[in-house]
This record gives C-alpha cells, sequence and structure tokens, in this order.
C-alpha cells in the first residue's frame, strides 16, 4: 500500500480468511480545492473490508471544488466490502465525487455509501451546496450500474422536492456485484 498526503490507511486485524482496512483522514476533512484519489487494486482471493475511522467531512467552499476520486478494482475471487462512514456536506459544501469500479466475472464487491446534507442540529437544512456524484460499476468490463446525481443551489428547498428526496436530508446507495446476487433479492425484500 502507499501513501500521500492526509490520508492513512491502518490494519487493525485480519479475521479468518478477510483483512480489515482503516481509512484515516489525518486532515479531519475536505476542503475546496482538496482533491482526494483512492485506488485499491485487489489481486485473485484477495478478501478486504474498508471502513473508515470517522464521517467524511466536506467543508464550505470559497468557489474551489473537493474532489474525491475513488477506483476499485477487484481481480477472479476477490472480495471487498466497502463500508465507509457517512459523507457530511457542510453548508456552502462543494463536492465532486467519482467513483469507478471494476470487478472480475466472479468477484464480489458490496458497497454502502451514506451522504448527509448539511447538519440539521446546525440549522444547515437550507443552505447553498453542490454535489456533482458519478458512478460507474463495470463486471468483467461490462457497464452494470451507472448513476449520475447534480445537486446545486440551496440544497434544502431542492431536497424538498418529492421528485427529488421528499425531504430526506439524506441518502444511503447500497450496491452488491456476486455472482449469486440475485437470489439475494427476495430474502433482502423481506428483510426490509
Amino acid at each position: 500500500a502507499a501513501e500521500r498526503g492526509g490520508y492513512r490507511l491502518a490494519r487493525p486485524a485480519t479475521f479468518g480468511s478477510h483483512l480489515e482496512v482503516l481509512q484515516i483522514n489525518t486532515g479531519g476533512g475536505v476542503a475546496g480545492g482538496d482533491r482526494i484519489e483512492t485506488v485499491y487494486e485487489l489481486g485473485a482471493g484477495t478478501d478486504v473490508v474498508h471502513t473508515t475511522s470517522s464521517a467524511e467531512r466536506i467543508y464550505r467552499s470559497d468557489g474551489a471544488l473537493a474532489q474525491l476520486d475513488t477506483r476499485l478494482m477487484l481481480a477472479p475471487g476477490a472480495r471487498l466490502d466497502w463500508l465507509p462512514q457517512q459523507t457530511i456536506l457542510y453548508a456552502g459544501a462543494r463536492l465532486e465525487r467519482h467513483i469507478e469500479v471494476d470487478v472480475a466475472l466472479d468477484g464480489h464487491l458490496l458497497m454502502v455509501e451514506l451522504t448527509t446534507f448539511g447538519r440539521p442540529e446546525s440549522n444547515e437544512s437550507a443552505t447553498p451546496a453542490s454535489l456533482n456524484d458519478q458512478w460507474r460499476v463495470r463486471r468483467n468490463g461490462q457497464l452494470i450500474y451507472a448513476e449520475a446525481v447534480r445537486l446545486t443551489g440551496e440544497l434544502g428547498l431542492v431536497l424538498d422536492q418529492p421528485a427529488v428526496a421528499g425531504g430526506a436530508r439524506a441518502a444511503a446507495l447500497a450496491l452488491l456485484v456476486a455472482p449469486n446476487a440475485a437470489d439475494l433479492v427476495e430474502p433482502l425484500r423481506l428483510a426490509l
């Protein structure tokens, strides 16, 4: 593993066959003009659980974008559970996030991404901010999932719109790419 800047990886534990990796932002957050690039290349048969030590805070910007670029590549038989804590967009934040994933045909990927818009305890529900979130997930080279979210302006007012978020101030995305994913749809629906 290679590290530069304010991000560090800690290896708190190995559980059976998988390695748990903890990502730490020693700077405490991301400011306008920061560019953070995370690249994981998991070799054949690798089994990793990735998490973070705290929420990722995207601070107010004077105009420059904060950029988070994540690239995940899973070789045959690799497994990655990508489970970071939430990303919090503070009032005035400007975030551009790109997530690119390549999973081998028999690879296993579980991703859970949480985003909170503002800090309700600080009355940041109707404050200007912007988010440009781009996802591309490929399995065996074929695009299987693509998403583009662009929100800008007074986010509280944008999120209040029924077709956008119906008043919600947080969003979550759970994505499973695995050979047996189709078999898990009904049990998951029942659990929800």
